[in-house]
């Protein structure tokens, strides 16, 4: 039915509604049927067709494969970027992180079984939260480390150093906070939406929160380094100082310019990027929470897929 359209009510029952029939081997309209919606009178239908309970493992299992997929495909662009991840000395540490990304991604690939079977999909969830609790630990690392980098020194040389050493680790910050919410959307996957995405989100949430703090941590280290380094960002340029200063001062009054160096354009890159960037919130997934609706016919059914659902993936 297009946007704005209902079914017609029945007379010939309470919360009945029709729909157009058509006979066999004719064309044109040859009467009605009665439709029910399947909510509270569930038992009753299936007492009457063996369809109802297979049809509405069909569309649990249909819906949980579409985001399966998708999950999976997140979790393999993610285990993807950590081999972008430059520079990183604590090599035991990344190796933790590609682990559980590569696990979570292996727990993600869609399998009939796990979908079908109860204690398959229990059995799936007690791992993905095994994973979950393995990477807010990594995460709680990351964050450890990342603190240990704003040192106020006062001295540019060791304000570049430690912006550098902070690049990584931002990587691998946002590497584990992404494996998180694709663990989250992957527990209400195996719940068969059991589990509210609110509910199975709350430890993302938490530990985004603490997260970002960190990084207005972060944001407030810049600010104050580069006032004390005397940077412009700007200009991609910071002020001489000590013997430099001493040396370029009478050229100055020729040209101003030469009170200044040149700042990295990179650098102003990672300062920009570390002091402006925020972890997303989790995204809503709409279109597992919306009703699967069943056409129920002769035994067969006909169910139609969630408005949200991009139609080239099925």
């Amino acid at each position: 039915m297009q946007s704005g359209q209902s079914l017609m009510h029945s007379k010939n029952g309470e919360n009945l509604y029709k729909g157009i029939t058509q006979a066999d081997g004719h064309r044109g309209i040859a009467g009605s049927a009665d439709l029910k919606p399947i909510n509270s009178t569930a038992s009753e239908l299936a007492a009457k067709t063996g369809a109802v309970a297979g049809a509405m493992a069909v569309a649990s299992m249909m819906v949980g494969q579409y985001y399966m997929t998708e999950i999976n495909g997140k979790l393999e662009s993610i285990s993807e970027s950590i081999d972008d991840i430059k520079n990183f000395q604590k090599t035991e540490l990344l190796a933790q992180i590609s682990t559980v990304v590569r696990e979570s991604r292996q727990l993600s690939v869609y399998n009939d079984e796990i979908m079908e079977s109860a204690s398959e999909r229990q059995l799936a969830r007690h791992r993905a939260s095994d994973f979950e609790e393995k990477s807010g630990e990594l995460l709680d690392q990351i964050n450890s480390l990342i603190r240990l980098e704003l040192v106020q020194s006062g001295k540019f040389s060791e304000y570049e150093r430690h912006t550098r050493g902070l690049v990584p680790l931002y990587s691998s910050q946002e590497v584990l906070v992404a494996t998180l919410r694709e663990l989250s959307r992957l527990t209400v996957v195996l719940s068969q939406s059991e589990v509210s995405p609110e509910r199975a989100g709350a430890t993302y949430k938490e530990l985004v929160a603490s997260s970002n703090k960190v990084r207005d941590n972060v944001a407030e280290w810049h600010s104050k380094e580069t006032d004390v380094c005397h940077v412009n960002l700007a200009r991609e340029s910071r002020a001489k100082t000590g013997i430099k200063k001493v040396v370029s001062q009478p050229l100055t009054l020729v040209n101003p310019e030469l009170a200044y160096q040149h700042v990295p354009s990179e650098f102003v890159k990672q300062v920009h990027t570390q002091s402006s960037t925020r972890l997303p919130e989790l995204p809503e997934m709409t279109g597992y929470q919306v009703p699967v609706n069943l056409l129920i016919q002769n035994n067969q059914v006909y169910y139609r897929v969630p408005e949200s659902f991009d139609k080239d993936d099925h």
